[in-house]
């Protein structure tokens, strides 16, 4: 019989152990392969995933995960991945091989969010990054604010050498040895990364009253019908390019201001 005290603990693990769901997809070729079995299962949207669950990602499909009340902190797996979901206090993900990038937006004080891979462990505690491994390395970028990294030994135990990647630049990690100096990460791709958040993130957190109307945009003496019809479930298109809007009397770049709105608010 298990004694009163080992009882609290599992009843604590259970209240406070992290939700994972599928809040994504793209594509019709994502398989999950539930911890315990050898045969992969079509991955559908709301679907809970548990510790030890495998989530591989075909050509041309993503998945996306969301962790935590709400999926706040969210991880998208690139397509051609394999990765394992393990949110068991040390780290929320294990890459395999393939990609994902994160949006962190609700990481509780005092922890951080881990990713490993064969040759790194990167982690953040309020981010945007990516990671891919290609099986003979890794590169670690990052989009907002800063990530740490470090090499794996080949035993797997953490290298003692620390790094940091500061916003807009990367660093790539051979197998079994130290990250490598940081390299600039071409604005296009910087750019990429904002039209991600702001297409797959923002729009779920941001209303029409917080966020001002784009300066080309002319409705004033518009027939009310028309207006109407207007914002009847119209989605806003955030990565058409040229939006500008007007702030504090200064024209400045939309997708420029909500990114940048994003991070220093968050979600409510």
């Amino acid at each position: 019989m298990l004694s009163a005290v080992v009882w609290a603990g599992l009843l604590c693990f259970t209240a406070f152990a992290e939700e994972v769901n599928v809040l994504a997809l793209t594509g019709g070729d994502v398989k999950v392969i539930k911890r315990g079995n050898n045969v992969g299962a079509l991955c559908e949207k709301g679907m809970a995933l548990v510790p030890g669950d495998w989530v591989r990602t075909g050509p041309g499909s993503t998945c996306t995960l969301g962790f935590g009340p709400g999926g706040k902190n969210r991880v998208t797996v690139e397509e051609n991945s394999l990765t394992i979901v393990k949110p068991d206090g040390y780290c929320k993900m294990q890459l395999l091989n393939g990609g994902l990038y994160t949006v962190l937006e609700n990481v509780a004080g005092g922890e951080v969010f881990r990713v490993t891979t064969p040759s790194v462990i990167t982690e953040a505690m309020s981010s945007g990054w990516a990671v891919r491994d290609n099986g003979s390395y890794t590169n670690v970028v990052c989009f907002d604010n800063e990530v740490f990294v470090c090499g794996l030994n080949q035993d797997g135990t953490a290298k003692e050498k620390q790094f940091w990647v500061k916003e807009g630049f990367q660093r790539k990690t051979v197998q079994f040895e130290d990250p490598g100096e940081e390299e600039k990460v071409p604005e296009e791709i910087m750019a990429w990364f904002r039209t991600q958040v702001l297409s797959h993130y923002l729009d779920k957190s941001l209303t029409e009253e917080n966020v001002p109307v784009p300066a080309v945009q002319d409705t004033a003496n518009a027939p009310a019908e028309e207006k109407a019809e207007e914002k009847k479930d119209k989605p806003r298109n955030y990565s058409a390019g040229g939006n500008t809007i007007m702030v504090d009397g200064e024209e400045v770049d939309l997708i420029e201001y909500i990114y940048r709105k994003r991070l220093q608010k968050g979600f409510e």
